[in-house]
C-alpha cells in the first residue's frame, strides 16, 4: 500500500468512527427523552385519578365553592362529600408548586400534599378548578372542570438546549371534567 492509500483509508475509518458515535449519542439523548416523557405521562394520570377521585366524593347537593381566581378558572376549591360533613379542600401553590389536599378544613395538621415529592425528574405546574357552563353561560355546579399541567422542567433536554426555555419543556397538560355525586 502506498501512502496516500493508508492516508484515505485512515481519514474513512475514522469518519465510520465519528458517524457511529454520533448514532450512539443521538440515540442516547433520544432514549433520556422518551424516559422522561414516560415518567411525566405517567405521574400526569396519577395525579389526574387522584384527583378524580377526591372530586368525585363531592355531593352537588352541598355546594361547590373556589377562590385564588386565574382568568376563568381558580386554584382553590371547596367541597362537601355530603350536607354537614366537613369541608374538603383542594389548593394549588404556585410558588411551591404543590396541590394540598385538606380532608377537614376545621382541623390543622392533616393536610396532605399530592403530587410526587421523590420524583426529581416531574414536577406540577399548575392545577386550575372550575364549574362547567350550561347552555346560555349559566354555571353547572354538577360538573367541574379541572386542567392539570404537569413538566420535566427542561430536565431530559438540559445537556444540550436551554432548560430554562419552556419550548424544551416535556410537558403533559391534562384537561378533564369530573362529575358530582347527587346525595
Amino acid at each position: 500500500m502506498t501512502f496516500v492509500e493508508i492516508i484515505i483509508a485512515a481519514f474513512l475509518t475514522t469518519l465510520v468512527a465519528l458517524s457511529v458515535m454520533s448514532l450512539l449519542i443521538i440515540t442516547a439523548r433520544e432514549e433520556k427523552v422518551g424516559y422522561v416523557r414516560q415518567r411525566v405521562f405517567e405521574n400526569a394520570d396519577r395525579l389526574q385519578d387522584r384527583v378524580t377521585v377526591l372530586l368525585q366524593d363531592a355531593s352537588r347537593n352541598a355546594g361547590v365553592y373556589y377562590a385564588d381566581p386565574v382568568g376563568s378558572f381558580y386554584r382553590r376549591i371547596v367541597f362537601r362529600s355530603a350536607i354537614g360533613a366537613p369541608n374538603h379542600e383542594l389548593r394549588f401553590i404556585p410558588n411551591t408548586k404543590t396541590l394540598i389536599y385538606d380532608p377537614n378544613m376545621a382541623m390543622t395538621g392533616d393536610e396532605i400534599a399530592l403530587g410526587f415529592p421523590n420524583d426529581s425528574i416531574a414536577q406540577i405546574v399548575d392545577v386550575r378548578f372550575r364549574s362547567a357552563l350550561q347552555t346560555g353561560g349559566i354555571t353547572d355546579s354538577s360538573l367541574i372542570l379541572v386542567i392539570i399541567e404537569v413538566s420535566d422542567k427542561g430536565y431530559a433536554m438540559k445537556s444540550y438546549r436551554d432548560a430554562t426555555d419552556s419550548v424544551n419543556w416535556i410537558t403533559s397538560t391534562r384537561s378533564f371534567a369530573v362529575n358530582l355525586r347527587r346525595l
